[in-house]
């Protein structure tokens, strides 16, 4: 019988081949496993979640643009008052433009504390939500591209 997800690893698919890996996993020796959690890393405490949240907002970013590049996202732009948003395939090669776009952010402290408090028991594996970012399509063939 199955008591929890990490008891199918041995269902997985034993090699990463097709799973694209970022770098930052190899560098520090970490293989995850989609779909797959792993039992010795509960989360206890909202520092050591500020934590993960910082490395999980890094990649998450690296990966949007790598999304919006291919799909003619669009992120938050704080430059031009006539400009909310810009496509990252124009920023990215203009460094002028790239350092007024806004790609994510992370939840403040305080509404985590607040969420801890009021929905999740004070349980902060539970607060999923801390590292978050907003893409912008002018097209649904543009936001199917993108998935």
């Amino acid at each position: 019988s199955v008591t929890g997800p990490w008891d199918l690893a041995p269902q997985l698919p034993q090699t990463l081949d097709d799973v694209p890996l970022h770098p930052l996993f190899t560098a520090i020796g970490i293989t995850p496993m989609p779909g797959v959690r792993d039992p010795k890393s509960y989360v206890t405490s909202c520092n050591q979640l500020y934590c993960q949240a910082a490395i999980a907002n890094l990649l998450l970013i690296d990966r949007l643009k790598e999304w919006a590049d291919a799909s003619n996202g669009m992120f938050r732009h704080s430059g031009d008052p006539g400009k909310k948003f810009v496509r990252w395939s124009e920023a990215k090669n203009d460094w002028a433009c790239r350092l007024r776009v806004r790609l994510g952010s992370m939840k403040r402290h305080g509404r985590c504390i607040e969420k801890l408090l009021y929905s999740y028991n004070n349980d902060p594996s539970h607060l999923l939500d801390i590292s978050r970012s907003i893409m912008v399509f002018e097209s649904l063939a543009d936001l199917q591209q993108c998935l």
